[in-house]
């Protein structure tokens, strides 16, 4: 495969990097995960850095299963992706996306609204037939809300980040 040689081709495949995103949150929200193989490859793995714990699934099925539990306690769960940028790699093959996301959420049980803010820093490959899946995914969470309570902690917990060079990502590993 060849790199995209004019703008107009690279923003086309840009545009089909940030539709594989779009897809992936409104999967979630839907919470269609048996559809995750439509955006991501058999062996994606999802490494989530939440501030208090790491995690790591491997492929559509196990990923999928780990959001359901993570969001079934919630009546009112939307994934909103905020800001996507993209870059194809230097073969035309592979690309490297950041998403910046929230979570708006209503606990069922407590009626209690919260939004989780985080990131995304993907890798995608194209294949052969000229789609682009996901091939890996790296979440950190950003900063919570909800989590104030009167002389607790504040109403926006605030987390660190560390992100990685765009150019860098889009040659995968």
């Amino acid at each position: 495969m060849n790199p995209p040689s004019e703008p107009r081709l690279e923003a086309v495949e840009i545009l089909a990097v940030q539709q594989v995103l779009h897809r992936y949150a409104d999967i979630v929200t839907r919470r269609a995960f048996a559809e995750l193989p439509r955006v991501m490859e058999s062996s994606c793995v999802l490494d989530l850095d939440l501030g208090q714990r790491l995690a790591s699934f491997e492929g559509p099925t196990e990923i999928g299963e780990f959001i359901d539990r993570a969001v079934e306690r919630f009546d009112f769960f939307q994934m909103v992706p905020l800001n996507v940028v993209a870059e194809i790699g230097k073969s035309g093959a592979t690309a490297a996306a950041r998403t910046h996301t929230v979570e708006i959420r209503q606990d069922a049980a407590t009626g209690r609204r919260s939004d989780a803010f985080g990131v995304y820093q993907d890798q995608l490959r194209r294949h052969d037939d000229g789609t682009w899946l996901l091939a890996s995914r790296r979440y950190q969470s950003l900063a919570r809300t909800g989590a104030g309570e009167p002389g607790g902690t504040p109403d926006l917990e605030v987390l660190a980040v560390d992100y990685e060079d765009l150019a860098t990502l889009a040659e995968l590993r």
